[in-house]
Protein backbone atom coordinates (compact mmCIF):
# COMPACT_ATOMS: atom_id res chain seq x y z
CA UNK A 1 0.00 0.00 0.00
CA UNK A 2 1.33 3.17 -1.29
CA UNK A 3 1.97 6.09 1.78
CA UNK A 4 -0.59 8.32 0.83
CA UNK A 5 -3.13 5.65 0.71
CA UNK A 6 -2.08 4.65 4.40
CA UNK A 7 -2.38 8.35 5.73
CA UNK A 8 -5.67 8.49 4.44
CA UNK A 9 -6.56 5.16 6.01
CA UNK A 10 -4.82 5.60 9.29
CA UNK A 11 -7.63 6.41 11.56
CA UNK A 12 -9.95 4.10 10.15
CA UNK A 13 -12.06 2.14 12.98
CA UNK A 14 -11.99 -0.80 10.74
CA UNK A 15 -8.14 -1.49 9.77
CA UNK A 16 -9.23 -5.11 8.15
CA UNK A 17 -10.57 -3.91 5.34
CA UNK A 18 -7.25 -2.07 4.22
CA UNK A 19 -4.98 -4.88 4.44
CA UNK A 20 -6.75 -6.19 1.36
CA UNK A 21 -5.51 -3.76 -1.06
CA UNK A 22 -1.80 -4.79 1.21
CA UNK A 23 -2.56 -8.69 -0.59
CA UNK A 24 -4.64 -7.93 -3.82
CA UNK A 25 -2.13 -9.48 -5.79
CA UNK A 26 -3.42 -12.72 -4.73
CA UNK A 27 -6.13 -12.17 -6.33
CA UNK A 28 -6.11 -12.44 -10.31
CA UNK A 29 -7.24 -9.82 -12.71
CA UNK A 30 -9.77 -11.93 -14.25
CA UNK A 31 -11.53 -11.90 -11.76
CA UNK A 32 -11.65 -8.76 -11.30
CA UNK A 33 -11.17 -6.93 -14.57
CA UNK A 34 -10.31 -3.34 -14.21
CA UNK A 35 -9.58 -0.19 -16.53
CA UNK A 36 -6.52 0.05 -16.97
CA UNK A 37 -6.19 3.81 -18.21
CA UNK A 38 -7.70 5.25 -14.68
CA UNK A 39 -6.19 5.42 -11.29
CA UNK A 40 -6.21 2.31 -9.07
CA UNK A 41 -8.76 3.25 -7.03
CA UNK A 42 -10.94 5.01 -9.66
CA UNK A 43 -10.77 1.58 -11.35
CA UNK A 44 -11.99 -0.62 -8.85
CA UNK A 45 -15.10 1.40 -8.34
CA UNK A 46 -18.31 0.54 -9.53
CA UNK A 47 -20.90 3.56 -10.98
CA UNK A 48 -24.16 3.87 -9.70
CA UNK A 49 -27.60 3.55 -11.60
CA UNK A 50 -29.49 6.97 -10.88
CA UNK A 51 -32.85 6.36 -9.16
CA UNK A 52 -35.72 8.37 -7.38
CA UNK A 53 -36.56 8.69 -3.38
CA UNK A 54 -39.54 9.60 -3.43
CA UNK A 55 -39.84 10.95 0.36
CA UNK A 56 -36.37 11.75 2.64
CA UNK A 57 -34.51 8.92 4.02
CA UNK A 58 -35.36 8.64 7.49
CA UNK A 59 -32.37 7.74 9.55
CA UNK A 60 -29.84 8.40 6.62
CA UNK A 61 -31.13 12.01 5.66
CA UNK A 62 -28.49 13.53 3.08
CA UNK A 63 -26.00 10.86 2.94
CA UNK A 64 -26.83 9.55 -0.21
CA UNK A 65 -27.40 13.37 -1.83
CA UNK A 66 -30.13 12.31 -3.49
CA UNK A 67 -33.08 15.44 -4.07
CA UNK A 68 -36.99 14.34 -2.94
CA UNK A 69 -38.70 13.57 -6.53
CA UNK A 70 -35.57 13.61 -8.66
CA UNK A 71 -33.77 11.44 -10.69
CA UNK A 72 -30.26 11.58 -9.57
CA UNK A 73 -27.44 9.42 -8.56
CA UNK A 74 -26.05 9.02 -5.48
CA UNK A 75 -22.99 10.77 -4.36
CA UNK A 76 -20.00 8.36 -3.25
CA UNK A 77 -19.24 10.35 -0.03
CA UNK A 78 -22.19 8.15 1.56
CA UNK A 79 -19.69 4.95 2.05
CA UNK A 80 -17.65 7.31 4.25
CA UNK A 81 -21.12 7.90 6.44
CA UNK A 82 -22.31 4.85 6.43
CA UNK A 83 -19.43 3.72 7.29
CA UNK A 84 -17.39 6.22 10.43
CA UNK A 85 -21.08 8.02 10.65
CA UNK A 86 -20.01 11.09 9.27
CA UNK A 87 -18.65 12.59 6.04
CA UNK A 88 -14.83 12.16 4.91
CA UNK A 89 -14.36 16.57 5.25
CA UNK A 90 -15.75 15.78 8.67
CA UNK A 91 -13.53 12.73 9.04
CA UNK A 92 -10.49 14.68 7.99
CA UNK A 93 -11.25 17.90 10.59
CA UNK A 94 -11.95 15.19 13.41
CA UNK A 95 -8.39 13.72 12.79
CA UNK A 96 -6.81 17.06 12.93
CA UNK A 97 -8.97 18.91 15.66
CA UNK A 98 -7.98 22.52 15.96
CA UNK A 99 -5.11 22.28 13.14
CA UNK A 100 -7.55 21.45 10.76
CA UNK A 101 -7.15 25.04 8.91
CA UNK A 102 -2.65 24.52 8.89
CA UNK A 103 -3.73 21.36 7.26
CA UNK A 104 -6.11 22.76 4.39
CA UNK A 105 -3.65 25.26 4.08
CA UNK A 106 -0.78 23.08 3.80
CA UNK A 107 -2.60 20.60 1.59
CA UNK A 108 -3.60 23.56 -0.88
CA UNK A 109 -0.14 24.90 -0.58
CA UNK A 110 -1.69 28.35 -0.21
CA UNK A 111 1.33 29.43 2.30
CA UNK A 112 4.89 28.22 3.46
CA UNK A 113 4.22 25.60 6.39
CA UNK A 114 6.62 25.91 9.44
CA UNK A 115 8.32 23.10 10.63
CA UNK A 116 6.53 23.38 13.76
CA UNK A 117 3.02 22.93 12.01
CA UNK A 118 4.67 20.18 9.94
CA UNK A 119 5.42 18.03 13.21
CA UNK A 120 2.12 18.92 14.35
CA UNK A 121 -0.01 17.65 11.20
CA UNK A 122 2.46 14.61 11.26
CA UNK A 123 1.53 13.42 15.08
CA UNK A 124 -1.94 14.14 14.26
CA UNK A 125 -2.06 12.14 11.34
CA UNK A 126 0.65 9.38 12.40
CA UNK A 127 2.82 9.80 9.49
CA UNK A 128 6.27 10.65 8.69
CA UNK A 129 7.52 13.75 6.51
CA UNK A 130 7.39 12.05 3.19
CA UNK A 131 4.10 10.54 3.35
CA UNK A 132 2.76 14.20 4.50
CA UNK A 133 4.48 15.69 1.34
CA UNK A 134 2.24 12.95 -0.79
CA UNK A 135 -0.51 14.94 0.12
CA UNK A 136 0.32 18.13 -0.70
CA UNK A 137 -1.55 18.96 -4.46
CA UNK A 138 -1.95 22.66 -4.18
CA UNK A 139 -5.36 22.73 -6.00
CA UNK A 140 -7.51 26.30 -4.80
CA UNK A 141 -10.62 24.46 -5.14
CA UNK A 142 -12.87 21.37 -4.82
CA UNK A 143 -12.86 17.97 -2.34
CA UNK A 144 -9.61 18.40 0.63
CA UNK A 145 -8.44 15.12 -0.24
CA UNK A 146 -10.71 13.42 -2.70
CA UNK A 147 -8.70 9.81 -2.60
CA UNK A 148 -10.01 9.14 0.83
CA UNK A 149 -13.32 9.12 -0.27
CA UNK A 150 -12.59 6.84 -3.48
CA UNK A 151 -10.88 4.52 -0.86
CA UNK A 152 -14.21 3.45 0.87
CA UNK A 153 -15.63 3.46 -2.91
CA UNK A 154 -12.94 1.04 -4.21
CA UNK A 155 -13.18 -1.37 -1.03
CA UNK A 156 -17.21 -1.60 -2.00
CA UNK A 157 -16.30 -2.39 -5.86
CA UNK A 158 -13.67 -4.84 -5.09
CA UNK A 159 -16.53 -6.68 -2.88
CA UNK A 160 -19.47 -6.75 -5.81
CA UNK A 161 -16.65 -7.49 -8.28
CA UNK A 162 -15.29 -11.01 -5.77
CA UNK A 163 -19.37 -11.44 -5.04
CA UNK A 164 -19.71 -11.05 -8.79
CA UNK A 165 -17.01 -13.42 -9.89
CA UNK A 166 -18.65 -16.16 -7.63
CA UNK A 167 -21.92 -16.09 -9.17
CA UNK A 168 -20.76 -15.73 -13.08
CA UNK A 169 -21.15 -18.73 -14.27
CA UNK A 170 -24.98 -19.53 -15.84
CA UNK A 171 -27.33 -21.95 -13.96
CA UNK A 172 -30.57 -22.69 -15.82
CA UNK A 173 -33.82 -22.95 -14.11
CA UNK A 174 -35.11 -26.32 -14.53
CA UNK A 175 -38.64 -24.97 -15.84
CA UNK A 176 -38.37 -22.10 -17.77
CA UNK A 177 -34.20 -22.23 -18.30
CA UNK A 178 -33.87 -18.19 -17.29
CA UNK A 179 -30.69 -17.94 -15.27
CA UNK A 180 -30.73 -18.58 -11.52
CA UNK A 181 -27.67 -16.11 -10.63
CA UNK A 182 -29.07 -12.90 -12.31
CA UNK A 183 -32.42 -13.19 -10.92
CA UNK A 184 -32.42 -9.52 -9.72
CA UNK A 185 -35.17 -7.57 -12.19
CA UNK A 186 -37.40 -11.15 -12.18
CA UNK A 187 -37.72 -10.93 -8.27
CA UNK A 188 -37.84 -7.41 -7.40
CA UNK A 189 -40.93 -7.36 -9.28
CA UNK A 190 -42.90 -9.99 -8.27
CA UNK A 191 -42.25 -8.48 -4.67
CA UNK A 192 -45.48 -6.33 -2.83
CA UNK A 193 -43.39 -3.02 -3.01
CA UNK A 194 -42.77 -1.92 -6.03
CA UNK A 195 -39.47 0.33 -6.60
CA UNK A 196 -37.76 1.33 -10.10
CA UNK A 197 -34.89 -0.42 -11.60
CA UNK A 198 -32.09 1.96 -9.88
CA UNK A 199 -33.06 1.86 -6.57
CA UNK A 200 -33.52 -1.93 -6.06
CA UNK A 201 -30.10 -2.51 -7.45
CA UNK A 202 -28.86 0.05 -5.30
CA UNK A 203 -29.73 -2.50 -2.38
CA UNK A 204 -28.73 -5.09 -4.62
CA UNK A 205 -25.04 -3.97 -4.09
CA UNK A 206 -25.66 -2.93 -1.00
CA UNK A 207 -26.16 -6.35 0.47
CA UNK A 208 -24.08 -8.20 -2.46
CA UNK A 209 -20.72 -5.78 -1.01
CA UNK A 210 -21.71 -7.18 2.42
CA UNK A 211 -21.38 -10.85 1.18
CA UNK A 212 -18.39 -10.23 -0.65
CA UNK A 213 -16.88 -8.64 2.07
CA UNK A 214 -17.40 -11.41 4.61
CA UNK A 215 -16.54 -14.14 1.56
CA UNK A 216 -13.44 -11.79 1.22
CA UNK A 217 -11.74 -11.96 4.48
CA UNK A 218 -11.95 -15.74 4.12
CA UNK A 219 -9.99 -15.63 0.94
CA UNK A 220 -7.12 -13.62 2.14
CA UNK A 221 -7.01 -15.07 5.65
CA UNK A 222 -7.72 -12.05 7.51
CA UNK A 223 -9.83 -14.02 9.76
CA UNK A 224 -13.71 -12.62 9.25
CA UNK A 225 -15.14 -12.62 13.13
CA UNK A 226 -18.61 -12.43 11.12
CA UNK A 227 -19.76 -14.33 9.04
CA UNK A 228 -23.28 -14.82 7.11
CA UNK A 229 -25.34 -16.27 9.81
CA UNK A 230 -24.63 -13.29 11.74
CA UNK A 231 -25.66 -10.91 9.20
CA UNK A 232 -28.39 -12.78 8.83
CA UNK A 233 -29.46 -12.85 12.51
CA UNK A 234 -29.02 -8.95 11.86
CA UNK A 235 -31.50 -8.46 9.09
CA UNK A 236 -34.29 -11.03 11.00
CA UNK A 237 -37.47 -8.40 10.71
CA UNK A 238 -38.63 -9.14 14.64
CA UNK A 239 -36.27 -6.33 15.26
CA UNK A 240 -34.51 -3.73 13.37
CA UNK A 241 -30.84 -4.74 12.67
CA UNK A 242 -29.59 -1.61 15.25
CA UNK A 243 -31.78 -3.48 17.66
CA UNK A 244 -30.18 -6.70 17.42
CA UNK A 245 -27.01 -5.32 16.84
CA UNK A 246 -27.40 -3.35 20.55
CA UNK A 247 -28.59 -7.25 21.58
CA UNK A 248 -24.78 -8.66 20.56
CA UNK A 249 -23.10 -5.82 22.25
CA UNK A 250 -25.51 -6.47 26.11
CA UNK A 251 -24.11 -10.44 25.38
CA UNK A 252 -20.65 -9.45 24.59
CA UNK A 253 -20.46 -7.31 28.19
CA UNK A 254 -22.74 -9.80 30.15
CA UNK A 255 -25.20 -6.50 31.07
CA UNK A 256 -28.86 -7.20 32.10
CA UNK A 257 -30.42 -3.64 30.32
CA UNK A 258 -29.36 -1.29 27.41
CA UNK A 259 -29.43 1.59 29.60
CA UNK A 260 -25.86 0.33 31.19
CA UNK A 261 -24.76 0.12 27.58
CA UNK A 262 -24.79 3.88 27.74
CA UNK A 263 -22.79 4.60 31.13
CA UNK A 264 -19.31 5.00 31.14
CA UNK A 265 -16.16 7.62 31.02
CA UNK A 266 -14.84 9.33 28.23
CA UNK A 267 -11.03 9.97 26.92
CA UNK A 268 -10.85 12.19 29.63
CA UNK A 269 -12.08 10.08 32.38
CA UNK A 270 -15.12 12.28 32.96
CA UNK A 271 -18.64 9.98 33.57
CA UNK A 272 -21.51 10.18 30.78
CA UNK A 273 -24.83 8.67 30.53
CA UNK A 274 -27.44 6.68 31.06
CA UNK A 275 -29.54 7.69 27.79
CA UNK A 276 -33.08 7.68 28.72
CA UNK A 277 -35.28 4.87 27.97
CA UNK A 278 -37.50 6.59 25.00
CA UNK A 279 -34.12 6.85 23.40
CA UNK A 280 -33.21 3.85 23.61
CA UNK A 281 -35.72 2.38 22.08
CA UNK A 282 -35.64 5.12 19.30
CA UNK A 283 -32.68 3.60 18.21
CA UNK A 284 -33.40 0.11 18.94
CA UNK A 285 -36.72 0.33 16.50
CA UNK A 286 -35.17 2.80 13.46
CA UNK A 287 -36.89 5.29 14.50
CA UNK A 288 -33.34 7.28 15.21
CA UNK A 289 -30.20 6.61 13.91
CA UNK A 290 -27.58 5.23 16.84
CA UNK A 291 -24.81 7.88 16.25
CA UNK A 292 -22.04 6.08 15.71
CA UNK A 293 -19.57 7.24 18.35
CA UNK A 294 -22.40 5.96 21.28
CA UNK A 295 -22.02 2.78 19.08
CA UNK A 296 -18.62 2.79 19.70
CA UNK A 297 -18.97 3.55 23.50
CA UNK A 298 -21.65 1.01 23.88
CA UNK A 299 -18.91 -1.55 23.05
CA UNK A 300 -16.54 -0.51 25.04
CA UNK A 301 -15.11 -3.23 27.65
CA UNK A 302 -16.22 -6.05 25.63
CA UNK A 303 -14.16 -8.66 25.07
CA UNK A 304 -14.22 -8.73 21.24
CA UNK A 305 -14.63 -5.18 19.77
CA UNK A 306 -13.56 -6.16 16.44
CA UNK A 307 -16.37 -8.62 16.10
CA UNK A 308 -19.20 -5.69 17.26
CA UNK A 309 -17.20 -3.32 15.26
CA UNK A 310 -18.06 -5.36 11.99
CA UNK A 311 -21.56 -6.15 12.85
CA UNK A 312 -22.12 -2.52 13.27
CA UNK A 313 -21.06 -2.05 10.15
CA UNK A 314 -23.05 -5.13 8.71
CA UNK A 315 -26.53 -3.61 10.82
CA UNK A 316 -25.91 0.12 9.74
CA UNK A 317 -25.85 -1.36 6.17
CA UNK A 318 -29.05 -3.49 6.49
CA UNK A 319 -30.24 -0.25 7.85
CA UNK A 320 -29.45 1.87 4.59
CA UNK A 321 -31.28 -0.55 2.40
CA UNK A 322 -34.15 -0.46 4.87
CA UNK A 323 -34.33 3.09 4.74
CA UNK A 324 -34.39 3.30 0.57
CA UNK A 325 -37.16 0.67 0.70
CA UNK A 326 -39.13 2.86 2.36
CA UNK A 327 -38.17 5.99 0.93
CA UNK A 328 -38.20 4.71 -2.68
CA UNK A 329 -41.24 3.06 -2.77
CA UNK A 330 -43.64 3.60 -5.57
CA UNK A 331 -47.11 4.37 -3.27
CA UNK A 332 -48.24 7.06 -1.83
CA UNK A 333 -47.17 6.95 1.69
CA UNK A 334 -44.12 5.03 3.26
CA UNK A 335 -44.13 1.66 3.77
CA UNK A 336 -43.89 0.68 7.64
CA UNK A 337 -40.15 -0.66 8.70
CA UNK A 338 -41.12 -4.21 9.38
CA UNK A 339 -42.35 -4.69 5.44
CA UNK A 340 -39.19 -2.84 4.57
CA UNK A 341 -37.37 -5.36 6.32
CA UNK A 342 -39.26 -8.35 5.70
CA UNK A 343 -38.40 -7.32 1.79
CA UNK A 344 -34.74 -6.54 2.83
CA UNK A 345 -34.00 -10.13 4.46
CA UNK A 346 -35.89 -12.24 2.07
CA UNK A 347 -33.20 -10.30 -0.49
CA UNK A 348 -30.48 -11.16 1.40
CA UNK A 349 -31.38 -14.74 1.96
CA UNK A 350 -31.50 -15.22 -1.98
CA UNK A 351 -28.04 -13.52 -2.89
CA UNK A 352 -26.53 -15.60 0.32
CA UNK A 353 -28.26 -18.86 -1.44
CA UNK A 354 -27.31 -17.27 -4.96
CA UNK A 355 -23.52 -17.05 -3.60
CA UNK A 356 -23.56 -20.96 -2.54
CA UNK A 357 -24.93 -22.16 -5.84
CA UNK A 358 -22.60 -19.92 -7.88
CA UNK A 359 -19.63 -21.26 -5.77
CA UNK A 360 -21.00 -24.68 -6.49
CA UNK A 361 -21.32 -24.18 -9.84
CA UNK A 362 -17.81 -22.89 -10.03
CA UNK A 363 -16.50 -25.97 -8.53
CA UNK A 364 -18.17 -28.24 -10.80
CA UNK A 365 -17.06 -26.78 -13.85
CA UNK A 366 -13.40 -26.65 -12.60
CA UNK A 367 -13.90 -30.57 -11.49
CA UNK A 368 -14.93 -30.76 -15.05
CA UNK A 369 -12.41 -29.18 -16.78
CA UNK A 370 -9.54 -31.01 -15.01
Amino acid sequence: MCRSTQVLCSHHPYPYLYRYMEKSNHLSSASFPLNRELPFFQALQVSFEPFTLHRPLKLFGAALGLPVGTVATPDADFFVQLVEGIGYQQLLRYATGRHYKNFENFVRKRNRTTPTTKRILMAKLGVDEPTLDLLAHGRPNGPLLPEGAEIFAALEGVFIRLYGSATIDRVPCRCCGADLLDDADAWWKAQPLQLEVGAYRFIDRLLKATVGAIALMSIVNLEPRIDLACVRRLSAPDCHPIGHWIDMVRSARGVAHDWELTVGRDATGAPFGPETDGRIRKWRCGQDLLPKLKALAMMSGAADTETLKQALLAARTLALAIDIVQSAADQPSAPGRELAQKLVDARLAQIVSNLRVGLKALAGNARSRA
